[in-house]
């Protein structure tokens, strides 16, 4: 299981980095109005990784059967390490490449609630909620933390349907005529 896992969880993770790089030049030459939907729309396409590692593992060291349980743990694994990459990648790219990342996101975003007509209120409540979460990103373990955080949901999602659609147990008149 460690090779798959292993395997598996660095190729999602190399994706990652990938993904990263071509969203800060996505980012850096145009504005941030799709780069939510393309970021999770990236990490469901990289997480596809997951289904694969579960059948690589199903195949060469499940002879053919892997059980729900081992399926989500392959699948969960390959999670980890996928999101740990993407931590590390993120906080290097964002600390030298985009170091004005977190303002010039504030700034879209409170140019966003304005264009809407939010009230100043709002804007305001808005503008103090963002600058409290910008203090968390100071700390290089924090913003690590949170940003391990973001692909997980993703990731935990694609591990409970690959698990269910993935495993098969024995044939037991297969086990039988064997024995």
């Amino acid at each position: 299981m460690k090779k798959t896992v292993l395997t598996y969880g660095f190729l999602a993770g190399g994706a990652f980095v990938i993904v990263l790089f071509i969203m800060t030049a996505m980012i850096k030459s145009a504005n941030m109005g799709h780069s939510m939907l393309v970021g999770y729309a990236s990490m469901l396409l990289t997480f596809l990784l997951i289904h694969f590692g579960m059948l690589s593992y199903r195949k060469n060291e499940g002879n053919g059967t892997i059980s729900y349980g081992k399926a989500f743990q392959v699948g969960i694994l390959i999670t980890a390490i996928g999101c740990l990459c993407y931590a590390i990648a993120w906080v290097i790219i964002q600390r030298t490449m985009m170091p004005n990342f977190l303002e010039d996101y504030m700034n879209y975003e409170l140019q966003q609630m304005k264009e809407k007509g939010a009230s100043a209120a709002a804007i305001a409540a808005k503008s103090l909620e963002m600058s409290q979460y910008k203090h968390l990103y100071d700390n290089v373990i924090t913003e690590a933390a949170i940003t391990f955080l973001e692909p997980l949901p993703v990731g935990l999602l694609v591990t409970l349907v690959s698990s269910f659609i993935v495993s098969r147990k024995k044939d037991k008149t297969t086990s039988l005529n064997q024995a």
